[in-house]
C-alpha cells in the first residue's frame, strides 16, 4: 500500500482526477483495532483513473455509520456522494438524499469519523 493523504488534504485530492464518482465499492471491513476503537475500511475501484485505480479509505474515530444492502440491488456503484469536513469531522455519504454540502438526516450509506486516510492498493 502507498499512502495518498489524510483528512482535509485527502478530500482535496479526491476532488480531482481521483474522484469517487463512478467508482465501484467492492469491499467493506469493519473491525476494532488493538485499542478497541472501531475502524471502517472501504475498498474502491476508480473506473476512470489513469494508473493507480484501486484505493482504500480508512476511517478511524468512528462517531456514526450506517450501511444498508438488499439482495435485489447491485453492490455497489457510486453514482453520487458527499465527502466533507464538518466541525473537524469527516463525512462520506455514498447515497446522499441531496447534493448539498451538509449532513442530511435522509442520507444513507454514510460514515462520520474523526479521521480518514487514503491509500493506493
Amino acid at each position: 500500500m502507498k499512502a495518498i493523504n489524510k483528512n482535509r488534504d485527502l478530500i482535496k485530492y479526491l476532488s480531482g482526477e481521483f474522484s469517487l464518482l463512478s467508482s465501484k465499492l467492492y469491499k467493506i471491513d469493519i473491525y476494532n483495532d488493538a485499542k478497541s476503537d472501531l475502524i471502517i475500511d472501504l475498498y474502491l475501484e476508480l473506473l476512470y483513473a489513469k494508473g493507480d485505480n484501486r484505493i482504500k479509505l480508512a476511517f478511524t474515530g468512528i462517531e456514526e455509520f450506517s450501511f444498508y444492502h438488499h439482495h435485489s440491488s447491485y453492490f455497489y456503484n457510486v453514482e453520487r456522494y458527499k465527502l466533507l469536513e464538518i466541525n473537524d469531522r469527516f463525512y462520506l455519504c455514498l447515497d446522499p438524499s441531496e447534493e448539498v454540502e451538509n449532513i442530511s438526516t435522509e442520507d444513507q450509506n454514510f460514515i462520520l469519523s474523526r479521521d480518514v486516510y487514503g491509500f493506493f492498493i
